[in-house]
């Protein structure tokens, strides 16, 4: 991080934001660059994101993050939660797919992402009936 905090991902972290990658079509360095100013720029703006697509100052996130209302102690702990929201539909798909399930994600662009164990891109809703 440009604080020299390091971020580690590992497991099912690491899996996800893998598999998002791959479905946004870029590379892992493309992706890295645009993650770390993503965790700048709410550095800056003292927020974190929530899964709804807006941002909460660090002092009303307490209520949901216990202490966060002094905020995180360095950019790396930001990190954990701007990922969150980025990569949520992926982890989500991982764990349901140890049950058999799978999760669609609705794209900017109208398109849908099918996550599992695997990334199906651009999915047709014809596609996804049931068994």
């Amino acid at each position: 991080m440009p604080d020299k905090s390091i971020l580690g991902m590992k497991g099912m972290q690491e899996k996800a934001f893998l598999m998002k990658i791959e479905a946004e079509g870029i590379t892992e360095e493309q992706a890295k660059r645009v993650f770390i100013e993503r965790v700048k720029n709410h550095w800056k703006k003292k927020t974190i994101p929530s899964k709804f697509g807006s941002d909460i100052p660090w002092k009303e996130a307490d209520s949901i993050i216990d202490g966060m209302n002094q905020g995180p102690r360095c950019m790396a702990e930001l990190a954990d939660y701007v990922m969150y929201p980025h990569i949520r539909s992926a982890m989500m798909g991982l764990m349901m797919s140890k049950s058999g399930g799978r999760v669609l994600a609705l794209n900017e662009d109208g398109s849908l992402t099918e996550y599992s164990d695997k990334v199906k891109k651009n999915v047709k809703l014809d596609d996804v009936g049931g068994e």
